[in-house]
C-alpha cells in the first residue's frame, strides 16, 4: 500500500511533467482572418502606417482615379492604404468626400472616352451583330437531325 505522501508526490511529479498551456480568451489572428470575410480580413491584416490619413496620399488616390485608372489597382501599390480605410476616409473627410467624388467623375469620363473608339470599331459590330442575332445559328433540328 501507497502511504499518502506517496501518492502526493506521484500527482507532483505528474503535475510537472505535464507542460503549462494558457488557455486564450480571444482567438489568434490567423483563427479571425480563417473566419472572416475580404473586407474583415483587410481591416485585421491593414497596412500599419499607409492607414493614416494624409494629403499626400489622398491626393495621389484622387488624381490617378481621374487619370482612368480603377481604385483596386491603385490600392494594390505598397504604400497605399487598403479599400475600406478609404471608405473610412471618405465618411471621416468630408473635403476628400468632395475631392474623392470628383475624380470618380472625371474617371467616368475618361472611361467612356477609352469606349467610344471600341464601340465605333467595324469588327466589334461585326463580331456582337453575329453573336446577338438568333437568325445565324442553325436549330436543334439543323445540327442534330430530326430524331435526337
Amino acid at each position: 500500500m501507497k502511504t499518502r505522501s506517496k501518492r502526493r508526490n506521484e500527482k507532483r511529479v505528474k503535475a510537472r511533467a505535464q507542460p503549462l498551456v494558457k488557455k486564450r480568451k480571444h482567438p489568434t489572428l490567423k483563427q479571425q482572418l480563417q473566419n472572416a470575410g475580404p473586407l474583415e480580413s483587410a481591416r485585421l491584416l491593414g497596412k500599419g502606417v499607409a492607414n493614416k490619413f494624409t494629403v499626400k496620399v489622398t491626393q495621389e488616390i484622387c488624381s490617378r482615379l481621374s487619370n482612368g485608372e480603377l481604385l483596386t489597382h491603385i490600392l494594390k501599390d505598397e504604400h497605399m492604404p487598403c479599400i475600406l480605410t478609404v471608405f473610412n476616409w471618405r465618411r471621416a473627410h468630408p473635403d476628400f468626400a468632395v475631392e474623392f467624388d470628383n475624380a470618380r467623375e472625371a474617371q467616368g469620363e475618361v472611361l467612356a472616352d477609352q469606349i467610344i473608339p471600341i464601340a465605333d470599331n467595324k469588327k466589334f459590330h461585326k463580331a456582337a451583330s453575329f453573336s446577338l442575332n438568333p437568325n445565324n445559328t442553325p436549330s436543334i433540328t439543323q445540327k442534330y437531325g430530326a430524331t435526337i
